[in-house]
């Protein structure tokens, strides 16, 4: 699991699925 750092944006990646929650 990598974490972008960011206030409000968290980036996930979850085996080959990958997806940015704002």
């Amino acid at each position: 699991v990598n974490e972008e750092g960011s206030s409000s944006s968290v980036f996930v990646a979850s085996g080959c699925h990958a997806y940015k929650v704002e």
